[in-house]
C-alpha cells in the first residue's frame, strides 16, 4: 500500500487503470502530480487519439512550440501562424517536424500564412495522416502549384480518409484534380464555403472544347467536382457542400452518381435547393443517417414529410431556422424513430396543437440531443417532452417562454442531462432552488417605510416592484434556510450529471440560487452573465464542502455589475482548473482582480476584461510573464496576444518527482 501520498511509486499499469475511470480533463489534471503520471498521460494510446495540440505563434516562437510537443502526438493544429523553412531556424523546425510527422493522424491549418512549398514539405513526412483540414488559408493556393510534383512528392497521402478544404477563394480545378490523384481513398470530402461555379456558361468559357483538355488554374467548377466524386464514389460516404451555391440541378447530378452511397450530407446554408433536389435524395440516397439543412429557406411541408417518411435510417437531423414548415409537416417528426440528435431551433413551426401531436405519437425514445431554442411552446408540451425523453443528455430551450413551473418539469424528470441551456428565460430563484412559491403575503415583512418628504418616486409602479422583489427575496432566503430538503420541490441539485449550464440574462436569478441550488460534482462550464449576482453569491459558490463546484473550467460573469474584487478573491483560489474567464463589463473590478488571476489561475487560457474601466492596460500586459498559457487578453477594444506554446501542458511537472499542487 502506498503511504504518505507517494503516488509516483505506483506502477504504470495501475496508473493506466485509474485513467480509464476519469474524464479527459480529470486525467490532464492528475497528470500534473508528478513526472511518472505525466509520462503515462503522454504514452496512453487512448489519450493520444483525443489530445489536440494547437500551435498559434509567430515565427520566433514556433520552434519552441514544436520542440515541446510529445513525440507521439496524433492531432496537431496550426492556427494563425507564419511558417517558413528558410535559414538555420527553419532547418531546426524542419528537423523537429520529421520526428513528429510519422505519428500524426489529424492535421489542421487554420488561417495560416505559409507558401505551397512549406505546406508540401510538412505533408511529405506524414505517412500516417488520416484527416487533413485546410480552413480559411488562401496563401498556399494563390500560385496554383500546391500539391504539384514540382514542389514535392506527396504519394504518402494515400492514407488520408477525410479531406476538408474550407473557405478558400483560390481553390481551382487543377488543384482539386491533383488532390484527387494523391488521395484515392477519401471517405469524407468537404468544400464548405468554397467558391464553386455551377453556371454552364462559365464552364464553356474555360473549357471551350474537349481537345487539348487542361484543367483550369483560375476557376473551380462543379463539373470537375462531380468528376472527382465519381472517381471516388466507391469509398466516399460523407460530403459537405454547406455555404455554397449548389442548387437542385447540382444536387440531382450528385445523387445520381453511380455507386455513391452517402451516409452524411451537409447542406447548411444552401438556399438554392428546392423540391427536385430533395426528390433526388429520397430516390437515390436513402441510406443517409446524418442530414443538415439548417438555414435552407425553400423547405416546405411536403419536403419535410418526405424526409421523415423516406429517410428511415436518419439518426441526426438538423433544420435550424427553417421557416417554411407548418403544423402539417411537423406532424411527421414523430416518424423518426431512430433519431438521436434533433436540432429545430428558431424554426417558428410550433402551434397550439403540437402537444396533441406529441401525446398521440411520441418522439424517438433514442433521442439524446434536443435543441428547441427560440421556439414558442407551451407548458403542456414541455411536460410531455420531459416525461417521454428521460434519457435526454442535451437540452437547449434558450429564448423560450419557460416559467418556473415549466422549469420544474425539467429538474424532476430529465435527470441524465449533461448540458442545459436556459439563457434569456424568465425563471427565478424559486425554480432553481425548488421552492414552488414564496410564503403567504401576510408573512412578508410589510413594515411600512418611513415617509420622506424628499423622496423622489420612480413612477409607473416600478418603485413598488423593486420593494416587492426585495421583500420576496428576504422571505425566500429565510424559507430556504429553514426548509428541509425532503420538503422542497425539484431543484437544480437534482441534475447530478450536469457539465454545462447556461443561465445568461436570467435577470431574476440572484445569489440565492448560488447559495442553495449549486452543488455540482462535475460542472465544467457555467455562464451567469447578466444575472443579479453579487460577491455574496460568488463566495457561497465555493463555500460548499469539497469537491462541490470545484471542477469549473469556463466561467462567464460578463456584465454582473454587482461583483467586486472581494468576491473574485474568494472564488478564484478555489477554481484550480479554470481555463477561460469572462469579466466583460464588470465595472467594479480593479487591478486587485488581475493580481488574483496571476497568483491563483496558472491554467488560464483566455481572459476577457473588456469594459472593465478600472483595470488599466498596463496590468493586462503584466499577465504575459505570469501566465505562460494565456492566449488572449481583451481590454477595451484591443487584443493582446500572449502566444502560449500549446493548449495542453507542454512540459511535465518540475522539481523531480515531487507532488505538485494545482493551487498556490
Amino acid at each position: 500500500m502506498i503511504m504518505g501520498g507517494h503516488w509516483n511509486l505506483l506502477p504504470e499499469e495501475i496508473i493506466r487503470i485509474v485513467y480509464e475511470y476519469l474524464s479527459f480533463r480529470d486525467i490532464e489534471a492528475a497528470s500534473q502530480t508528478c513526472k511518472s503520471w505525466y509520462a503515462v498521460f503522454l504514452d496512453s494510446s487512448k489519450l493520444q487519439n483525443i489530445m489536440e495540440f494547437v500551435v498559434h505563434q509567430e515565427d520566433s516562437k514556433t520552434l519552441a512550440a514544436l520542440s515541446r510537443l510529445p513525440s507521439r502526438c496524433k492531432r496537431i493544429t496550426f492556427k494563425n501562424i507564419s511558417l517558413e523553412f528558410s535559414g538555420a531556424e527553419g532547418e531546426k523546425i524542419f528537423s523537429h517536424w520529421k520526428c513528429l510527422a510519422n505519428h500524426i493522424k489529424y492535421l489542421t491549418f487554420i488561417k495560416c500564412n505559409m507558401n505551397e512549398r512549406t505546406i508540401g514539405n510538412l505533408l511529405s513526412y506524414c505517412t500516417s495522416l488520416v484527416n487533413l483540414t485546410i480552413d480559411d488559408s488562401d496563401y498556399p493556393f494563390m500560385t496554383g502549384r500546391i500539391f504539384s510534383e514540382s514542389i514535392c512528392n506527396l504519394n504518402n497521402l494515400a492514407t488520408v480518409r477525410r479531406l476538408e478544404i474550407q473557405s478558400s477563394q483560390y481553390l481551382s480545378d487543377a488543384i482539386l484534380m491533383r488532390i484527387s490523384n494523391i488521395m484515392p481513398n477519401l471517405e469524407h470530402f468537404s468544400l464548405s464555403g468554397d467558391q464553386i461555379t455551377f453556371h454552364p456558361a462559365i464552364w464553356k468559357r474555360f473549357y471551350p472544347s474537349r481537345q487539348n483538355f487542361k484543367y483550369s488554374d483560375s476557376v473551380l467548377t462543379f463539373k470537375i467536382v462531380q468528376n472527382i466524386i465519381e472517381l471516388r464514389s466507391e469509398t466516399l460516404t460523407s460530403i459537405d457542400f454547406s455555404r455554397t451555391q449548389i442548387g437542385s440541378d447540382g444536387l440531382i447530378a450528385l445523387c445520381k452518381i453511380p455507386g455513391l452511397k452517402l451516409t452524411v450530407l451537409n447542406l447548411e446554408g444552401c438556399k438554392n435547393i428546392s423540391q427536385p433536389g430533395f426528390e433526388a435524395i429520397f430516390s437515390d440516397q436513402t441510406g443517409i443517417i446524418d442530414l443538415n439543412i439548417n438555414f435552407c429557406c425553400n423547405i416546405t411541408d411536403s419536403i419535410f414529410r418526405d424526409i421523415c417518411l423516406r429517410l428511415e435510417r436518419l439518426k441526426k437531423f438538423s433544420f435550424r431556422k427553417v421557416s417554411g414548415i407548418t403544423l402539417c409537416g411537423l406532424e411527421c417528426i414523430t416518424l423518426l424513430k431512430e433519431v438521436r440528435y434533433l436540432d429545430m431551433g428558431y424554426s417558428d413551426i410550433f402551434h397550439d396543437r403540437q402537444t396533441q401531436i406529441v401525446r398521440e405519437k411520441s418522439l424517438s425514445a433514442h433521442l439524446t440531443h434536443l435543441d428547441l431554442g427560440g421556439l414558442a411552446f407551451g407548458q403542456s408540451f414541455l411536460k410531455l417532452i420531459s416525461a417521454q425523453l428521460k434519457g435526454l443528455q442535451y437540452l437547449n430551450i434558450q429564448s423560450c417562454p419557460v416559467n418556473d413551473s415549466m422549469f420544474a418539469e425539467i429538474t424532476s424528470n430529465l435527470l441524465k442531462l449533461n448540458v442545459l441551456k436556459v439563457a434569456y428565460l424568465s425563471i427565478s430563484d424559486q425554480a432553481l432552488t425548488g421552492v414552488a412559491r414564496v410564503v403567504a403575503s401576510d408573512e412578508v415583512d410589510n413594515k411600512s417605510d418611513v415617509q420622506n418628504r424628499h423622496r423622489i418616486p420612480l413612477g409607473l409602479g416600478y418603485e413598488e416592484v423593486i420593494k416587492t422583489q426585495a421583500r420576496c427575496k428576504r422571505v425566500l432566503k429565510k424559507t430556504l434556510e429553514t426548509l428541509s430538503p425532503d420538503v422542497a420541490g425539484p431543484s437544480l441539485n437534482n441534475l447530478k450529471r450536469l457539465k454545462e449550464l447556461d443561465l445568461t440574462h436570467c435577470v431574476l436569478v440572484s445569489d440565492l440560487s448560488l447559495m442553495f441550488a449549486f452543488k455540482f460534482f462535475c460542472l465544467k462550464t457555467l455562464s451567469i452573465a447578466k444575472c443579479n449576482i453579487t460577491d455574496e453569491g460568488l463566495e457561497s459558490l465555493v463555500a460548499q464542502p469539497m469537491p462541490l463546484n470545484r471542477t469549473i473550467e469556463e466561467l462567464d460573469l460578463s456584465e454582473c455589475t454587482g461583483i467586486t474584487d472581494r468576491g473574485l478573491c474568494k472564488l478564484l483560489p478555489e477554481l484550480k482548473r479554470l481555463r477561460k474567464l469572462k469579466l466583460a463589463g464588470c465595472i467594479g473590478l480593479t487591478v486587485k482582480t488581475i493580481e488574483t488571476v496571476m497568483t491563483y489561475c496558472p491554467q488560464l487560457r483566455c481572459l476577457d476584461v473588456s469594459g472593465c474601466c478600472r483595470i488599466p492596460l498596463e496590468s493586462c500586459y503584466s499577465l504575459r510573464d505570469a501566465l505562460p498559457l494565456l492566449r488572449i487578453v481583451q481590454q477595451g477594444t484591443g487584443l493582446l496576444v500572449c502566444n502560449p506554446p500549446l493548449h495542453f501542458p507542454a512540459e511535465g511537472p518540475q522539481n523531480g518527482d515531487q507532488h505538485r499542487r494545482f493551487g498556490p
